[in-house]
């Protein structure tokens, strides 16, 4: 009987417009079944708690569910970071053969997405805001991917004073990744593989990282990585690069390798000794067969409050995407000092050296960039400067730049 007249209640409650006033009917309806004698007082009151508790029920229910939904919405946005990275610049260049220009370029633009999810798990996104003049001309620009992996990160795992870190997916190869945290200093241009185009920034692949010491809180202050005792990098990529597609089942190795000799030393423990080994087969065809490839680099930096020394020497044949067995060397050089009596001040001065050898001749290209720059503001570096190309085969340039860094 109850159950018919919690039906009737239902029933009746929902048939009218004006929710607000369901209490109401309900008390209504409970009067007129005590009037023709259906149930007692003490039935109706009863019907009334049991419907009373039930509605509480429901509207905890909803309560938690709509705190739960806001809890997952929150927790897919907790440890987001989005950051930039901006380099504009305005050029003159003058060249042996006339072919003089000047114009405004954007050289670097990279929008950063990164979450951590857990504190042994977290993700990257990087976007990279490029132009191909071979094929953009009916394009213009475009957003590419630089970067999109899962990172694993154990820090001193089974307190053995070893930090372990592993990359999966578009990662930063690690010489490119060691250049860019040693010298993150860019008005003097891209990294030397990187600016000859031996080796790329990031590929497709996978790595593992394993560092020991301990980062010294002192050289955190000059580069965010590599301030531990020593460590140790390797990765399996495509060997295409993060801007070409993968052509054949060849995969390429990196190892690189570190050490700062003299940590215990206060005057000494910014000096870094790294090496870089790089072995594969090209993604380019030589008579329906892939070259063969080698690159290897020595590198010697020193950091310190006031200035930076970084010095690399390469050879190597070949590369991922030569199509040719040629030698290759070359050298590099760079520094950047600050002022002594105004630190935001700086002067910096890079000289590097790169050299083909043919079958009969060896070709040598030379580039010497010098300037200053000011921060301005935290993360804002307007600057200026000169770069000075020189060739073997002629057609010499000189360019007049100014520009403004921005990272955020």
């Amino acid at each position: 009987m109850k159950t018919v007249i919690r039906i009737l209640l239902v029933l009746f409650i929902f048939s009218g417009i004006d929710m607000a006033h369901a209490k109401d009917k309900v008390d209504i309806l409970m009067d007129k079944l005590i009037e023709k004698g259906i149930i007692t007082n003490t039935e109706a009151q009863a019907l009334k708690a049991d419907m009373e508790s039930s509605n509480n029920k429901n509207e905890q229910k909803q309560q938690t569910a709509t705190v739960a939904a806001s809890e997952k919405k929150s927790n897919l946005t907790d440890d987001v970071k989005i950051g930039g990275t901006y380099f504009l610049e305005y050029y003159y260049r003058n060249t042996d053969s006339g072919n003089n220009v000047n114009g405004i370029a954007i050289k670097r633009a990279y929008l950063n997405v990164s979450k951590t999810w857990v504190p042994w798990f977290s993700t990257k996104l990087t976007t990279d805001i490029t132009y191909d003049s071979d094929r953009n001309k009916e394009i213009g620009w475009e957003f590419r991917l630089k970067n999109l992996y899962g990172q694993f990160y154990f820090k001193n795992l089974w307190d053995t004073g070893i930090d372990f870190k592993s990359q999966v997916g578009l990662v930063p190869t690690a010489s490119d990744k060691y250049d860019g945290n040693l010298w993150p200093y860019r008005p003097q241009g891209s990294h030397f593989l990187d600016r000859h185009k031996i080796f790329p920034t990031a590929d497709f692949g996978g790595n593992i990282q394993i560092y020991y010491g301990g980062a010294d809180n002192d050289l955190l202050k000059l580069s965010k990585k590599y301030a531990e005792k020593c460590g140790i990098e390797a990765g399996v990529y495509n060997g295409s690069g993060y801007n070409h597609s993968e052509v054949n089942n060849n995969k390429i190795v990196e190892i690189l390798a570190f050490i700062r000799p003299f940590w215990s030393l206060d005057q000494l423990k910014g000096l870094r000794v790294a090496v870089q080994l790089v072995r594969g087969q090209s993604e380019s065809e030589i008579n329906g067969m892939y070259p063969e490839f080698d690159i290897n680099q020595l590198m010697i930096s020193y950091q310190h409050e006031y200035f930076t020394l970084l010095g690399q020497y390469y050879y190597g044949t070949s590369g991922p995407r030569f199509a040719d067995q040629y030698d290759r060397d070359g050298w590099n050089v760079g520094f950047y000092v600050r002022a002594p009596f105004h630190k935001k001040l700086r002067a910096f001065f890079r000289y590097d050296v790169y050299n083909i050898h043919y079958d009969y001749v060896k070709m040598g290209e030379y580039t010497m960039i010098y300037g200053l720059s000011y921060n301005l503001l935290k993360g804002v570096m307007p600057w200026t400067g000169i770069e000075q190309k020189f060739y073997d085969e002629g057609d010499d340039s000189l360019t007049y730049q100014a520009g403004l860094a921005i990272k955020f």
